[in-house]
């Protein structure tokens, strides 16, 4: 499935970091709030969040971990951006799990199915495929010059989010902006939680993800 997206230097610069933290040596990719046993370390945080909210507005639950770059793809696909045989395409958000809260036909009653969480552009149009993914990286506050990447999307079933993923197309280097790229169906980033974030058909599911650098 053809995606499109547009790569800023700053998001192709915080991309370059990323790998860097991906390579070992010099680097590594550390817990938050873990030392650094390397005083030349580059160190990669991956944050999540993950709130619960009712249609009104009101928060049901609120869950905030660390995910990790999933291997061998997020290396494989670091390593072609650096190279410059491919850039970067369109992010993906996938929420899953055993009992996950969305349907294929985007009902209460539906077949379960991961919930795929894409950007605007992204011509699927299978109705379980959901568009508000935004990419941005901002250059001051709290999360400056870090990658950030949010999504919200409403429940369609009760139903639990378990594992977590990222993807990032992959498009030719020399393509016109937009360009456009090939879906991924390995994870960039992934991570199985402990515990279930229950969530109620109509519930909105508010998700953040800041990959960033020190």
């Amino acid at each position: 499935m053809k995606k499109y997206f547009v790569v800023g230097a700053a998001a192709l610069a915080a991309i370059v970091l990323i790998a860097l933290g991906a390579f070992g040596g010099r680097t590594s990719v550390l817990s938050k709030g873990a030392p650094a046993t390397n005083a030349n370390a580059i160190t990669v945080h991956g944050r999540w969040t993950i709130e619960v909210k009712t249609p009104a507005g009101k928060r049901v639950s609120i869950r905030r971990f660390e995910n990790a770059l999933q291997l061998p793809y997020g290396s494989a696909v670091l390593s072609a951006f650096l190279a410059r045989s491919n850039s970067p395409g369109a992010w993906s958000i996938v929420l899953d799990g055993s009992d996950p809260p969305c349907s294929q036909d985007g009902t209460p009653t539906g077949t379960p199915v991961f919930c795929l969480i894409s950007e605007s552009f992204d011509i699927d149009s299978r109705p379980w495929i959901f568009k508000t993914v935004t990419v941005d990286n901002p250059t001051s506050g709290p999360n400056v010059n870090a990658l950030v990447v949010k999504a919200a999307i409403d429940a369609t079933r009760d139903g639990s989010v378990q594992t977590v993923r990222t993807l990032v197309d992959k498009c030719d280097w020399n393509a016109a902006s937009p360009c456009s790229g090939t879906q991924n169906n390995e994870a960039f980033t992934f991570k199985t939680l402990g515990s279930a974030v229950d969530v109620k058909a109509g519930q909105q599911i508010l998700t953040t993800v800041v990959i960033s650098f020190s």
